[in-house]
């Protein structure tokens, strides 16, 4: 996988917080990852800097190709708004991914469980949510490019479309 780094380590009590925190505010039925908590594997992480992590899978399939979305949600480091997104593979967790809403490309940690929040709640803070998503259009850092530069940046479609309002020394260029 390109852009990812080899590991293998347990999950942490931070991360296993955040995706307790995804999984209670996630979509219907996300309640039954629960119990495979207590088994997950780190199996890579992203090298753009960011806290992105993937679990090993049956089998430890490197393709990721099928994930689907269990929660989609919000969060802040450092005083910047990050996307926070957890998914599954064939019914297993397979990743947790925080990316910058504003497409920064400095590193960024893993968001604290009190500055975690959903798009609902995002109109009580700075960033508002202008449509509630099901499925969201994010700017990501691509790291599957061919050419492996990681200054170029994507659209991932995952479900719909979101649509942010970010302060102006936030904005997507």
């Amino acid at each position: 996988m390109k852009g990812s780094e080899a590991l293998h380590r347990a999950i942490t009590q931070q991360e296993i917080a955040v995706i307790e925190w995804l999984l209670q505010h996630g979509e219907p039925g996300s309640d039954r990852f629960f119990a495979q908590l207590e088994t997950l594997t780190v199996v890579s992480r992203c090298t753009c800097g960011c806290p992105t992590i993937y679990f090993e899978l049956e089998n430890n399939q490197a393709s990721r190709k099928g994930e689907h979305l269990i929660s989609d949600q919000l969060g802040t480091v450092d005083g910047q708004d990050v996307g926070v997104m957890l998914s599954d593979l064939n019914g297993r967790l397979s990743s947790l991914e925080v990316y910058s809403c504003a497409g920064a490309d400095k590193p960024i940690d893993l968001p604290k469980l009190e500055n975690l929040y959903t798009f609902e709640e995002a109109s009580k803070r700075h960033v508002r949510a202008l449509k509630r998503p099901r499925q969201s259009l994010l700017l990501h850092r691509n790291h599957d490019q061919e050419s492996g530069d990681p200054s170029l940046l994507s659209y991932l479609t995952l479900r719909s479309i979101s649509v942010f309002v970010f302060p102006r020394d936030q904005a997507m260029t």
